[in-house]
């Protein structure tokens, strides 16, 4: 991947955000990592610059990297490389990268992370919420975008657009606060209301 983040935002306490455009797929390309119990969860890592990546990593390991879905590889195994931590995925995404630990379509916790398949997505597509913090992170079943705007992922993306917001309807259900996305701006504040508002668009 030829794309490189070059700093890192803590955007809430323990909540790090870091971004560039790539051309390639002429949209922005976003990746978080959170801390829970003093340890580092990644999602969706793209390439980082060398000081902020050290910065980030220093004095806290990394327990797990995770693919939103099987669109997401992107620089999981550069971050592998360096933290040693595994890769995880769900089991029906569609990854190339050897040695990806996976969890069963249907749900799983793993550390905070209640993980929750969003059917109908990309292959793979799922949410993580982090109860305690009030906290989803997703990959492409939502964008956030200063030029497309605040949207579901378009249909031809999709394995059944139908069945995407249903499983987004149900993620929503249970109110968060905060939802990260892999490609664009979080909602920090109401962020279930305001997809549930999204969805009857």
């Amino acid at each position: 991947m030829s794309v490189e983040a070059t700093e890192v935002q803590e955007i809430l306490p323990g909540v790090f955000r870091w971004e560039c455009f790539s051309a390639e797929h002429k949209l922005e390309l976003t990746s978080h990592a959170v801390l829970a119990d003093n340890q580092l969860y990644i999602f969706d890592p793209i390439p980082l610059a060398d000081k902020p990546m050290r910065r980030l990593l220093d004095k806290q390991k990394v327990a797990a990297i995770f693919l939103t879905n099987e669109n997401h590889e992107r620089a999981a195994a550069v971050w592998r490389e360096q933290t040693q931590a595994p890769i995880w995925a769900e089991e029906a995404a569609d990854i190339s990268l050897s040695g990806v630990q996976r969890w069963k379509v249907g749900g799983k916790h793993y550390g905070p992370w209640e993980i929750s398949s969003l059917e109908g997505g990309a292959g793979g597509e799922a949410a993580f919420r982090w109860r305690e913090r009030s906290l989803v992170v997703m990959g492409d079943a939502i964008f956030n975008l200063p030029r497309y705007g605040f949207d579901v992922l378009p249909e031809k993306y999709c394995r059944d657009q139908r069945m995407l917001r249903k499983s987004l309807r149900w993620l929503t259900e249970e109110p968060f606060e905060t939802v990260l996305f892999a490609h664009g701006t979080p909602l920090l504040k109401g962020a279930s209301v305001e997809i549930r508002s999204l969805l009857v668009r």
